[in-house]
């Protein structure tokens, strides 16, 4: 039987790299072709049968069964990590493989932040518009209980 994406294992992505998916439910994309941040990076962009056997670093990503992306450093400014040496990569795997499967149900600060501002528009509306005080005191304890979430740390820094 053929493996399957969704199952633990290996895969091969455009002929410039692979992804990794482990037990816990995380996958690691590692790749160093044209359009990635890599040496490779200019290289024939949009010639996708290409093979790129050699590059001297790889851009990597990681998520979670969500599909969120997850940082290994939560200041990163970008999803993937850019111009990775060997030892890089094989930490960013290491890392990624320890991870507790739990860490991928927990929401994105993303997810947190479009509830915060969903929640934050309900009660400039029931202040302005409706002048309903029920409503602005339920968007003021929803806004608490979101803002709370979002001073929790979720991922802490493991390392580069």
């Amino acid at each position: 039987m053929f493996g399957h994406p969704d199952n633990p294992g290996f895969m091969l992505t455009l002929r410039k790299g692979f992804q990794l998916k482990f037990e816990n439910g995380m996958t690691v994309s590692v790749q160093w072709g044209a359009g990635n941040y890599c040496q490779n990076r200019s290289c024939a962009s949009g010639t996708f049968d290409k093979e790129y056997p050699f590059c001297a670093d790889a851009e990597t990503a990681v998520w979670g069964i969500n599909g969120n992306y997850i940082k290994r450093n939560p200041d990163d400014y970008d999803d993937v990590q850019p111009r990775q040496s060997p030892d890089q990569v094989a930490a960013t795997i290491a890392w990624a493989a320890s991870l507790p499967a739990e860490r991928n149900m927990k929401t994105s600060n993303k997810d947190r932040l479009e509830a915060y501002h969903k929640l934050a528009s309900k009660l400039y509306v029931a202040t302005r518009i409706s002048l309903r005080q029920d409503i602005a005191v339920e968007a003021v304890q929803e806004i608490t209980s979101v803002y709370a979430m979002l001073q929790q740390e979720d991922y802490p820094n493991e390392g580069n």
